[in-house]
């Protein structure tokens, strides 16, 4: 891919001067494999570049009850002259460019203690669709509201579910980067919040489907058939349990009150044990099938386990160690193929040696 990059890069001056779906789409990819490639920097000004261009071609208003909208000058000319794309898997395609750069935008965000600068009450336009209708169509319903014929298989693979989830996932996020990010707040306003923002991810988890439930789906299911699909589903949840340390690690910043905080660490500790745990089933998923999401999941909850090192209980201490160790083996292997892996393994060996200091 490096030489489709260099060459991409020589062409940046041109596609950012001509705004349209095809750059949108050119600049997402060169932010995502920048940072895989560690080039941290880069990939934060291609994910700026993407952002501004999404938003002056009115993607973020795709879907406005009042028609798109797009910024305007002065004169009441748009900004950008081209058209929003009116073709049905035009606009499907801009839906989901958004939702990426929105996701990036909100975590880095937090990253660098930035509020976000839009925020998912800004955003007026429809979740990503289902995969097998927007190829397809809608399936043909008898007068009773059943379907006329039985759907292909494809219809009921329950990856087709994932992008909806991903993306209301990502606007819970967003809420949670705008309060973690927020200064001046008063302390008892924002606890309120964190209890709330608690309880939506609670109801976001329970609201998943049988088949997207890591209680029915198991590697025994999908892995031994086709792991790519049990990957799809896993980091699903690896995204929710990274969400909920996200959340609750960010409490002690507004509270010294034990009984406040406890509760908060004890999810941190439970959702980074799920996360090791399903690293433990997953070692058969291809190096190549894992992406960021993935890792940065894998390095969000190997924080929590190294705090776990200062616990007084000897076993708490051991199982964490276990727990470093799979997230760093995974991280080792990502780094022959993603140098930001190496990178994080690096951060994460500061940090231990600052912890436990």
């Amino acid at each position: 891919a490096v030489p489709f990059l260099n060459k991409a890069k020589t062409l940046i001056a041109d596609a950012i001067d001509e705004p349209s779906l095809g750059n949108a789409q050119g600049l997402m990819i060169m932010c995502q494999l920048s940072f895989a490639m560690g080039q941290e920097n880069s990939s934060m000004s291609y994910k700026a570049l993407t952002f501004n261009m999404c938003i002056l071609l009115g993607y973020n208003q795709l879907d406005n009850a009042d028609g798109p909208s797009r910024p305007m000058h002065e004169c009441g000319e748009p900004m950008v002259a081209s058209a929003i794309p009116m073709d049905a898997m035009e606009r499907e395609a801009a839906r989901r460019v958004w939702w990426t750069v929105f996701s990036i935008e909100n975590y880095s965000s937090v990253c660098m203690g930035m509020a976000p600068s839009v925020q998912a009450e800004s955003c007026n336009l429809n979740l990503p669709g289902n995969d097998y209708e927007w190829k397809h169509g809608p399936p043909e319903l008898s007068a009773d509201g059943s379907p006329v014929a039985k759907r292909p298989r494809e219809s009921e693979n329950p990856v087709h579910h994932l992008m909806a989830y991903h993306a209301q996932l990502t606007i819970i996020f967003s809420k949670i980067a705008c309060l973690v990010t927020r200064t001046g707040s008063d302390a008892d306003d924002a606890l309120a919040e964190f209890s709330e923002l608690n309880s939506v991810l609670q109801r976001w988890y329970e609201s998943l489907p049988k088949e997207l439930r890591l209680s029915s789906v198991s590697s025994a299911m999908f892995g031994h058939t086709n792991p790519y699909e049990y990957y799809h589903v896993c980091v699903l949840h690896m995204r929710f349990y990274a969400t909920v340390i996200q959340l609750n690690h960010a409490i002690p910043e507004f509270t010294d009150d034990p009984t406040i905080i406890e509760p908060g660490q004890r999810k941190c500790v439970i959702a980074a044990s799920r996360i090791s745990d399903m690293l433990r089933s997953s070692f058969d998923i291809p190096v190549l099938a894992r992406d960021m999401n993935w890792y940065m999941c894998v390095f969000r909850a190997a924080h929590i386990h190294i705090y776990r090192l200062l616990s007084r209980d000897s076993e708490s201490i051991a199982r964490a160690k276990q727990d470093l160790a799979v997230h760093r083996k995974h991280l080792r292997e990502g780094g022959a193929l993603w140098r930001i892996c190496y990178k994080l393994l690096s951060r994460l060996d500061d940090m231990e040696q600052m912890v436990m200091l």
